[in-house]
């Protein structure tokens, strides 16, 4: 037998094959070049953005902080002067400390306010002292009225103990009903919690169910001896029944 004897056309195809691989890997090669660089400068790209970003907000935080600091001292500013024209007015009114302490921390309170609506209308030196002369008046005002409230207190003291003891019963039997409608309330709701609510049916349906097993029981029972072989029996019954209500 002759052996076939080699083919001529498998070099130059090895060599079409081994010249499209290295074409293949040149572009594979070349793709990923381009493909690292296109990452590379989308990464530079983020960078620069989070960079500009990051400065961006440091100067509008630089700003905002720069505000309520100077926001800050302001508040104090007018926090301050209220409290010196609220002492100079219990200095030039002394009846004034002689209220009660609710009275005085309202007036107080109220002459705060005042100056400082008055101090961010005027915003300035002029401003201030117009709130400052307001804030004077307020108080005297204020003087003048708790004294006319205790005078009118002073005249008027009877009655005014009669409508406090009157107001203190109203109090006391309305603490006393709101208990009793409390209680009342929470006995009915354990009532209708612990009641089974039902129709007639089911009723109905459940008293049969319990006389079919009293009727069961008492079948066993009376059939106890024939089924079990025992040499005594010993018997400690009770009345089959149960209550339907």
């Amino acid at each position: 037998i002759r052996q076939p004897g080699p083919n001529p056309l498998a070099r130059p195809l090895q060599e079409v094959a081994h010249a499209a691989h290295a074409k293949v890997r040149e572009v594979e090669q070349e793709n990923s070049g381009v493909a690292a660089g296109h990452l590379t400068e989308r990464g530079m790209e983020k960078a620069v953005g989070y960079g500009n970003r990051k400065l961006q907000n440091w100067r509008a935080e630089r700003q905002v902080k720069l505000w309520r600091d100077a926001a800050k001292a302001e508040q104090a500013a007018v926090r301050a002067n209220a409290e010196a024209l609220y002492q100079k007015a219990l200095h030039d009114n002394p009846q004034l400390a002689s209220g009660s302490p609710i009275s005085r921390i309202w007036q107080k309170k109220r002459m705060q306010r005042q100056y400082a609506a008055t101090y961010r209308a005027s915003r300035g030196a002029e401003g201030a002292k117009a709130a400052a002369q307001t804030a004077a008046r307020s108080a005297k005002k204020g003087a003048e009225a708790a004294k006319k409230a205790g005078e009118f207190i002073a005249r008027h003291k009877k009655a005014f103990l009669i409508i406090g003891g009157i107001g203190l019963v109203l109090a006391l039997l309305l603490g006393l009903l709101q208990s009793c409608s409390s209680m009342f309330g929470g006995g009915v709701s354990n009532i209708v919690a612990s009641s089974y609510l039902s129709e007639d049916s089911d009723l109905l349906a459940a008293e049969a169910a319990y006389c079919a097993k009293e009727d069961e029981l008492r079948r066993y029972l009376d059939t106890y001896e024939q089924t079990h072989d025992y040499d005594e029996y010993h018997y400690d019954l009770d009345e089959i029944e149960h209550d339907p209500y």
